[in-house]
């Protein structure tokens, strides 16, 4: 079966969150030095880049959660029944993950700044899917803003 787009999912798993008053965590992703990887590798460099990064993505996923692309260096991952503890323990994880890894041949570990938005019916009532998806860019921005290679909770 095919997976729904990922803001649809996003709003279904938000709805289900508020009928089982269970959270639901968003990741928003990006991938720290992918213009410099293009600018001095080229972009197939930068191509193999994001492909690796979405493999591991992939491999962090459960089966209930959605991962997709959601632009050009960016990728977010929706995260059933994950508090924004829990949330933040698997970010940690793929980082480390990533880290291992070195990017191609330019020799450089893989690195990503990580915004994480958390909404709990039990502990805030807003269940706006807009909201939760600006506090999780605004939560990546910080991340990117303070240094890279960096997590940051809304």
């Amino acid at each position: 079966p095919t997976r729904p787009p990922l803001r649809q999912g996003l709003t279904d798993e938000v709805r289900r969150a508020v009928r089982y008053a269970s959270p639901v965590s968003l990741l928003l992703l990006d991938i720290d030095g992918l213009k410099r990887i293009n600018d001095e590798h080229g972009h197939g460099a930068g191509d193999r880049l994001i492909r690796r990064v979405a493999t591991s993505i992939r491999a962090t996923l459960r089966g209930s959660d959605l991962g997709a692309r959601w632009g050009g260096d960016e990728f977010a991952v929706v995260m059933r029944n994950r508090s924004a503890d829990a949330a933040r323990r698997r970010a940690e994880r793929l980082m480390v993950h990533l880290r291992e890894q070195q990017s191609d041949h330019t020799g450089t570990a893989v690195t990503v700044s990580i915004g994480i938005a958390t909404f709990d019916p039990t502990t805030n009532g807003d269940s706006n899917v807009e909201h939760l998806t600006r506090a999780a860019d605004d939560a990546l921005y910080a991340a990117k803003t303070s240094g890279k290679n960096r997590i940051r909770a809304a």
